[in-house]
């Protein structure tokens, strides 16, 4: 079984379910579950106030496995990836956005361009104009 923060042995699984009785079972792998996938202290607060003694052993557990070097270690890793990937697509956006600014910028050029041709072109229209009405 893997957990996105560290891998759980077969050791750790089969403890953990040595703790859970037949009755109720699909109730305690939930809130087993449930603490497996906490984010914040507040959750793992709410499972400790239940007051379930397997939830209350269970969290001592994870608290355990949580305090471990390799644990702490893969947490450095994870959060200096999120980091990595999170300044590749702020970099990403940015290239992004300064291809799409230079376009922009040759594309106003180039209509500023042809507007100047028109209006010259206009100017000369205007004038054959004139100088058709004179004869």
């Amino acid at each position: 079984m893997k957990n996105n923060k560290f891998d759980i042995s077969t050791e750790t699984v089969k403890a953990g379910l040595s703790l859970l009785d037949k009755e109720d079972c699909g109730i305690k792998i939930g809130l087993w579950l449930k603490a497996l996938a906490a984010e914040t202290e507040e959750e793992i607060i709410e499972l400790k106030e239940m007051g379930l003694s397997f939830m209350l052993e269970a969290l001592a557990v994870y608290r355990h496995l949580s305090s471990t070097p390799e644990f702490l270690r893969a947490e450095r890793i994870d959060s200096k990836a999120r980091h990595d990937e999170a300044q590749a697509l702020k970099n990403a956006e940015r290239k992004r956005d300064e291809h799409w600014q230079e376009i922009i910028v040759k594309k106003d050029t180039a209509i500023t361009a042809i507007d100047a041709v028109i209006a010259g072109k206009e100017a000369e229209i205007a004038k054959l104009l004139e100088a058709l009405k004179e004869r």
